[in-house]
Parts: structure tokens; C-alpha cells; sequence
């Protein structure tokens, strides 16, 4: 979708988001990776730091998660100390499975839940020419 969503406040998008993401299912195949990119647009306005915005949130990514059973992936940046860890209330890192940080041609686990982290990838960009768009 690009557009921005609401998984905030209850009734917003959450419901939406889940119906779509289900109608792609039936009609394309089963969906296995949902990205948020990023998270504080999908908080909408709400407090990164504030425990109550951040647990809304989690919550509503949790029921996207358990109702299609996929995989979801939330883009969210650090703070400015890469050190520190990602931006906002501690509760977004305890309900995190995974942790990949990517910064300076490398991805590295900052959390791994129940394995391992595993060593640092390292990884380059290259622009491939596909075409012009019509």
C-alpha cells in the first residue's frame, strides 16, 4: 500500500490492512512477508516514547501477525548512537523476535530471540538497469 497507515488507535486501519493482506492471499498466493515501512509512520502521529502508544501498536502488529500468520517486518530507525539501540519505549525491543541492524554495508543481529546472533553480513548495492517504465 503506499499510503500511510494507522495501527494506533482501534478501529483505524489494523482491520483494513488484515483484509487486504488476506484478499492478496486468495487472489496471488499466500502472503509470507509484510513490511511497515516505517514504523512511525504506521504510529500516526503517536508517541514513540510514550508506553501506551508503543503498546497500541505492538498490539495491533500482533494481531496482524497471529491472524494471517506471516511474517511481519518493521523498518524503524536508531537513535542517533547507533549504541543505543532503535528509537522509542523499551517495550518495541521486548516484543521483538529479530533485531537486524544495517548500517555501513553490513547486517548484523542486534537480538535474536531463543538462537543465536550470528555472524555480520556483509553486502553491496548495485543498481540494475531493468528498463524504461512506459
Amino acid at each position: 500500500m503506499p499510503c500511510p497507515i494507522d495501527l494506533l488507535r482501534p478501529n483505524e486501519d489494523t482491520e483494513e490492512l488484515i483484509d487486504l493482506i488476506e484478499e492478496v492471499s486468495r487472489n496471488k498466493g499466500n502472503v509470507k512477508l509484510v513490511i511497515i515501512d516505517t514504523l512511525s509512520r504506521a504510529l500516526s502521529g503517536g508517541n514513540e516514547n510514550s508506553p501506551d502508544d508503543m503498546g497500541n501498536l505492538v498490539e495491533h502488529l500482533d494481531k496482524i501477525l497471529h491472524t494471517l500468520k506471516t511474517h511481519l517486518c518493521i523498518i524503524h530507525h536508531s537513535v542517533k548512537d547507533r549504541a543505543k539501540g532503535a528509537r522509542g519505549h523499551s517495550l518495541l525491543r521486548t516484543a521483538t523476535d529479530t533485531e537486524l541492524e544495517v548500517a555501513n554495508h553490513v547486517i548484523r543481529a542486534r537480538k535474536q530471540r531463543d538462537m543465536e546472533e550470528g555472524i555480520p553480513i556483509a553486502f553491496e548495492l548495485i543498481t540494475v538497469d531493468l528498463g524504461e517504465n512506459k
